[in-house]
Parts: C-alpha cells; sequence; structure tokens
C-alpha cells in the first residue's frame, strides 16, 4: 500500500474515531419509512440497530433518505416512496424542529457537515453492492475518498464539533 493511500485511510480512520462519544438514544436506522403516526402520535418502528451514541447517527440517515432523495427528484419516489417536493418539505420541517432553529445559516452548516458523513456513510455500499460494476467500484471509492479529505483539509477536521448537538 502506497504511504499516501495509508495517511489517507488513517485520516478517515482518525475523523470516525473523533466523534464524540455520547448517552443519546439512537434509532440507528432512522427515516420516513421507520416512522409511523397514530392520530397526534409519532411512533418509531424496526427498533432492531437501536443505541446509545452520537445523535448525527440517527441524522445522517433522516439526511441521505429525505435531503439527498429530494434532490435527486426521480430518486426520491424510487428510494422512499415519498414525491421529492413533499420529501423535500418533510425535511426542512424536520431539520428546524431537530435543531429547534429557524436559522437558515445554522441549518446549511449542518446539512454541509452531514453531506461529508455521508460520503463516510456511502462507502460501504459503492465498494460491495452488487448494483455498482465491479470495474468502477475502485475509482468511485477513490473519488468519495478523495472529495471527502479535500473536505477534512478545508474544514481542518472537527466537523462534528461544528454541530449544535
Amino acid at each position: 500500500m502506497n504511504t499516501e493511500l495509508r495517511q489517507d485511510k488513517l485520516t478517515i480512520f482518525a475523523l470516525i474515531d473523533s466523534i464524540p462519544e455520547r448517552s443519546t438514544f439512537i434509532h440507528g436506522d432512522f427515516h420516513p419509512a421507520n416512522i409511523m403516526v397514530s392520530g397526534d402520535e409519532w411512533l418509531l418502528i424496526d427498533m432492531g440497530d437501536a443505541s446509545v451514541g452520537h445523535p448525527v447517527i440517527d441524522l445522517l440517515g433522516a439526511y441521505q433518505l429525505m435531503k439527498l432523495a429530494a434532490a435527486r427528484g426521480d430518486g426520491a419516489m424510487r428510494y422512499t416512496g415519498i414525491p421529492a417536493d413533499l420529501l423535500a418539505r418533510v425535511w426542512d420541517h424536520f431539520i428546524r424542529a431537530y435543531l429547534g432553529t429557524e436559522d437558515a445559516q445554522v441549518i446549511e452548516g449542518v446539512e454541509n457537515v452531514l453531506k461529508y458523513y455521508a460520503l463516510i456513510r456511502s462507502l460501504p455500499g459503492v465498494t460491495f453492492s452488487e448494483l455498482v460494476p465491479v470495474e468502477a467500484r475502485a475509482q468511485m471509492t477513490q473519488q468519495i475518498q478523495s472529495f471527502f479529505l479535500q473536505a477534512y483539509d478545508r474544514f481542518g477536521g472537527g466537523l462534528l464539533e461544528r454541530l449544535p448537538l
């Protein structure tokens, strides 16, 4: 393994290890399909991945399946069964309520941090998915790592410290 690639991997591992320990309940698979509404009550289902950890874990799932899917237009319906415009509105309402703010700069900052962690979370899917052609996996994985490392350098690490959680 060349030295540059090894250093890149160590940087990514260090960033993952830098996620602060938290004792917050997390669902572990939080997205619209795991929320049921009964009258005025919201219920979380599919609790098999529930644990204790940093809330960014649940925000990532919601971000990927709401914000990113909505941005893909037709992909929103395919991935979630919810039209893109409705999914975008659900995300906007959710993130404002979750963060307890209407401040667009705060929300944009949180979404930018989530975008970079979503890249790390997507690596296993790209690397091992049967939907990604074998000949494209290595290149796609390298592109994701490169983009993430550029963001890491831009922010100087400490991305989670920027989250108001």
